[in-house]
């Protein structure tokens, strides 16, 4: 699965306590590496209150896998 920034997905469940699950938000897409640093992260942004603290969320690229594009 391909996603584009702007796509809305449903994240399924990754593990017992993970404040991502079954969340739906919006992708925002691939994160720059900073600096020296070639670790790759995306970003999402949740729709209405879905995340408990911050409006968006930072993932690893493993967390992919768990999200499924909606419409």
């Amino acid at each position: 699965m391909t996603l584009k920034t702007g796509d809305l997905v449903k994240v399924g469940y990754v593990y017992h306590g993970c404040g991502l699950n079954n969340k739906t938000a919006i992708y925002l897409g691939e994160l720059p590496p900073v600096g020296a640093l070639k670790v790759v992260n995306h970003a999402l942004w949740a729709t209405a209150s879905t995340f408990q603290k911050e409006p968006y969320q930072i993932i690893d690229k493993g967390i992919l896998e768990y999200l499924t594009k909606i419409g």
